[in-house]
Formats: C-alpha cells, sequence, structure tokens
C-alpha cells in the first residue's frame, strides 16, 4: 500500500466486506494503522483517524456527504459490475462519489453480459473526458438488434467494425485474463 494513496474507500458488495476486511489485515501483515473502519449502515460516524474504509454500493447513496469529508484518494470499486445500470441511484452516487479522487480502481471477476452499454458507466467514471456521453458512446461502439418480442430495436454488442479500435483504447485499462491465468490451481 502506497502512503500517498490513501485514504482510501473500498465499495463491495455486502456479502464479502468481512473477505476484504481480512484480505486487507493478510496484505498489511495486521499492520493496525490498514485496520479498516467497515461502514454497516447509514447512520454510522464518519472518523479521520481511519486510512482505509469499506462499505456497500447501497450505503454509498447514504454516507455521500460524510465521504466528501474524509479528502479520499483512492476508490476501489469491487465488483463493478454493480454499477452498470446508467440511471439508477447507486451509479449516480457512485460517480458523485468518484468526483475529484485521483486514483479510481474497478475490479470484477464476472462479465458484464447484457449489452455494451452495461461498460458506459464504469468508462464514464474512470474516463469522464473520453465517455462523457451515453448516446455518443451507444452510437460509436454498440450494435443493436430487432426485438422480436418486445418489437423494440434494442442495444447489443460491440460493433463487429468496432472490435480492433475498441481493443486499442481499452488496452491500458481493461485487462483481461482466464480463470487460468488467475487461479490456475
Amino acid at each position: 500500500v502506497h502512503p500517498e494513496s490513501l485514504p482510501v474507500i473500498i465499495v463491495a458488495k455486502a456479502s464479502i466486506l468481512l473477505q476484504w476486511e481480512q484480505k486487507l489485515a493478510e496484505w498489511s501483515n495486521n499492520n493496525p494503522d490498514l485496520t479498516p473502519f467497515i461502514f454497516r449502515k447509514g447512520t454510522d460516524p464518519v472518523s479521520k483517524f481511519f486510512k482505509v474504509y469499506i462499505t456497500t454500493y447501497d450505503l454509498v447513496p447514504k454516507l455521500q456527504a460524510k465521504f466528501s469529508k474524509l479528502e479520499i484518494k483512492t476508490l476501489i470499486l469491487d465488483e463493478c459490475q454493480a454499477i452498470k445500470n446508467s440511471s439508477s441511484k447507486r451509479t449516480n452516487a457512485v460517480r458523485e462519489l468518484s468526483k475529484g479522487i485521483p486514483n479510481i480502481i474497478g475490479t470484477s471477476g464476472s462479465a458484464i453480459l447484457n449489452n455494451m452499454l452495461e461498460f458506459f458507466p464504469l468508462l464514464n467514471i474512470l474516463y469522464p473526458r473520453q465517455f462523457s456521453d451515453l448516446r455518443t458512446y451507444a452510437e460509436d461502439w454498440t450494435s443493436t438488434f430487432w426485438d422480436k418480442v418486445t418489437g423494440t430495436i434494442k442495444p447489443g454488442g460491440l460493433r463487429k467494425s468496432r472490435e480492433k479500435a475498441w481493443k486499442e483504447l481499452t488496452s491500458k485499462f481493461i485487462l483481461h485474463y482466464t480463470r487460468e491465468q488467475v487461479a490456475p490451481d
């Protein structure tokens, strides 16, 4: 852990908060300076004493005002597919939280499966200048298809004609690993 990257907020699914706490202890050799404060309720108090904070995606909207007082330097969005809906309260709260934080990391062990539009919220948070507008992003990168059930045009995957450009554009910040590469055993 680089001291200049602290304090940090880790946003994760509720089911893995304890796992984050355990891994932080392991990775830091039980360094008491890196003992995290875990927000479990929107009414939890904020203390600048801690250098690591952990919370859930669902609590971010309730804690947003408190977080602004912490001068956060790093935001880790674990299982970042949780903010795939551009118009959700959760996504908008995370987007607002991320403003002004110099280091933002999104991690996921799960693929975004439905369509390319689900990438937009994370890309918008990581690179707001480059990915500033959902409509432009959709027109530039997303293919469409006719949904026979609803009788509407729906967003699909990456446009075939843009695959090479997408790989070049995202090669510096989207890393793809197979299960075998990450956990060979």
